[in-house]
């Protein structure tokens, strides 16, 4: 084949006949030359023998190898512009050098021509059994795309196309599997075949729709901290807008004016849009997810594997998982009820943390990882939208309760993404305060002043002792059993001044001692969070002599133990020479962004000092 033959081969193609005769074994032979064959495929696809043609059409779907290293050298040699599988985020320049080569790329030409032909000929096949070439042909683009995830923004839009294309074949009004009948298994009737047929044909979209959202939502990297489509954020901003930082950018005004975040939301429409035409129900999709278990399309899949049912075609859990919180979350910005899923955090949205991000979790999602903050975005959002709706319900027990805190606390220290730290935190903490035993409570808070490695969530250990403090004290609250809330007594203080009010006497710096030094600054955030709620306690009257703090202090030799060796290890900061292995460690930027911190240590120090000396 020659690229000057390509125009004579487009007027031989219109015979009918002989296209049906021989078009199938052209197609292979044809796509090394697009654009310039497109004509000709296409022609193949409306008049070539559409069994055949589908057939030779999901071979070459399968063969299209997508290396981005073999068509972007300039890319691969340039380590400023990382690809968006990487773990970095790139910048805006990065992922526009990186769009054009995916658009101008041969195999993404050659797929997108292939899946038109397919949207011309799937509806041209006149079978018994079409659903056997459907699937085929749906499990060929599904295990290409997953090979070139890499190009998945580029390949995705001929994607929607091709089921949007489907529609106008597709009878959105399809019985529900559940209603097909057969009354004599031996000798169906005609139009039970028929009727059974449309419902595999249907799963297997609704099927195929889940794993190509899965694929493209993992694919996803953009500039800035916006994880997917910042679900949980933007769900907050609607529910605490006074909580918003002055002058600062919302997520949805962020998204607003981002291109390639807008491109994002327009495909998630699309998605959305096609998730009705083919009724794909929130209940269906919580059952996927709240089950064991993870069906995964391969390259292996075979013929042999094609369904008999609609019970054969299994739905991406998680594919189903960023499509329920889509189309929950899309209902909740716009004051829709009816598609708001009807779980609770006890038992359901528990179940789903530790299946998807407890120990043993085989979901794939790595809460350090850039490639699933879509992921762990959609499991905090349906977390955050239960507690909104009121839909807690009661823990299986205190180790259940326990169990669902820890997890979720995990991902507030380890995500990689702000935003999603953050909203783990909030769920953690208005989940820890909805439990109506405060022993539960208190015992959360000290295991994780006692165990947790992180010096951040011993931080948010402090804020939630606080605040239980606060509320306590301030209105005077009485239990459940008529007694005055035990956060308003000295118990909880005294059970946690071990892990907070740590003796630091052994812990004095000294100018070459790296492995102390590295300890106390991981450790100033902690040390400062501590400090702001004892300067509470030592100056607000009700507070201070409610919970004796005075006895408090000398009991636990806070000064002696606590507060002088924090002042000395200031000192000793300050005394530095530029030849101590800490000086040398740090670098001078790191000296000064330690000196920063250090600068406020030192100022609560002394108002703690000052408030401490008229006890």
């Amino acid at each position: 084949m020659k690229a000057e033959n390509i125009n004579t081969l487009e007027n031989i193609l219109q015979d009918a006949e002989l296209t049906a005769n021989i078009g199938w074994d052209l197609v292979h032979l044809l796509l090394p030359f697009l654009p310039a064959s497109e004509k000709c495929l296409l022609t193949i696809a409306r008049l070539g023998n559409p069994r055949e043609v589908v057939l030779k059409v999901t071979e070459c779907l399968r063969m299209l190898d997508f290396n981005p290293d073999d068509h972007s050298p300039a890319e691969a040699d340039d380590q400023d512009h990382p690809r968006p599988s990487s773990p970095s985020r790139p910048n805006e320049a990065a992922l526009k050098m990186l769009s054009e080569a995916q658009n101008n790329s041969l195999e993404v030409l050659q797929f997108n021509v292939l899946l038109s032909m397919l949207s011309h000929l799937h509806p041209r096949i006149k079978t018994k059994t079409p659903s056997r070439f459907f699937a085929t042909s749906l499990e060929a683009i599904v295990a290409t795309v997953s090979r070139g995830e890499v190009f998945a923004e580029a390949l995705m839009p001929t994607v929607l196309q091709f089921m949007e294309d489907l529609t106008r074949f597709k009878d959105p009004e399809l019985p529900d599997r559940t209603t097909v009948s057969i009354a004599d298994e031996n000798q169906p009737s005609q139009s039970a075949m028929n009727q059974a047929e449309d419902v595999i044909q249907k799963r297997l979209i609704q099927a195929f729709l889940t794993h190509v959202l899965e694929i493209y939502m993992r694919s996803l990297n953009a500039p800035g901290d916006v994880p997917g489509l910042a679900w949980a954020a933007r769900l907050y901003e609607k529910v605490r807008p006074k909580r918003q930082i002055p002058g600062r950018l919302t997520y949805h005004d962020m998204i607003e004016a981002n291109s390639p975040l807008q491109t994002r939301t327009s495909m998630m429409k699309r998605f959305l849009s096609l998730a009705k035409f083919y009724r794909i129900s929130l209940d269906e999709l919580l059952h996927t997810i709240l089950q064991s278990g993870q069906y995964t399309v391969t390259e292996n899949d075979s013929e042999d594997n094609l369904p008999d049912s609609a019970d054969d075609v299994p739905l991406s859990t998680n594919g189903s998982l960023l499509l329920l919180a889509a189309l929950s979350s899309t209902a909740f910005l716009e004051n829709n009820e009816e598609l708001f899923p009807n779980f609770n955090i006890f038992p359901q949205h528990a179940y789903l943390v530790d299946t998807f991000l407890g120990d043993n979790t085989s979901s794939g999602i790595n809460v350090g990882g850039p490639d699933t903050e879509a992921l762990l975005d959609s499991i905090l959002v349906l977390g955050l939208q239960a507690l909104e709706n009121g839909h807690i319900g009661p823990p299986k027990d205190d180790d259940a309760f326990n169990r669902y805190l820890q997890v979720l606390s995990m991902v507030s220290a380890d995500s990689q993404s702000p935003c999603l730290r953050y909203q783990a935190h909030n769920l953690v903490t208005n989940v820890l305060c909805s439990h109506p035993s405060e022993n539960v409570r208190l015992y959360f808070i000290r295991d994780t002043l006692e165990h947790c490695p992180y010096e951040n969530l011993k931080v948010s250990a402090v804020s939630w002792l606080k605040d239980e403090t606060v509320k306590a004290c301030s209105k005077d609250v009485i239990s459940r059993n008529g007694q005055t809330s035990m956060f308003a007594t000295p118990v909880p203080l005294t059970t946690a001044a071990a892990f907070m009010f740590s003796d630091l006497t052994n812990a004095i710096l000294s100018p070459d001692d790296l492995e102390l030094w590295t300890d106390f600054k991981v450790n100033l955030s902690f040390y400062m969070s501590i400090l702001n709620f004892y300067y509470l306690l030592l100056t607000a009257p009700g507070m201070r002599s409610q919970l004796n703090i005075a006895h408090f202090h000398i009991r636990n030799d806070v000064e002696r133990r606590f507060l002088q060796p924090l002042r000395t290890n200031c000192e000793v900061f300050e005394g530095l020479s530029q030849d101590s292995l800490i000086a040398r460690m740090e670098g001078l930027d790191g000296m000064r962004m330690v000196q920063m911190d250090l600068f406020l240590l030192v100022d609560v120090l002394e108002r703690v000092s000052n408030a401490a000396r008229s006890l």
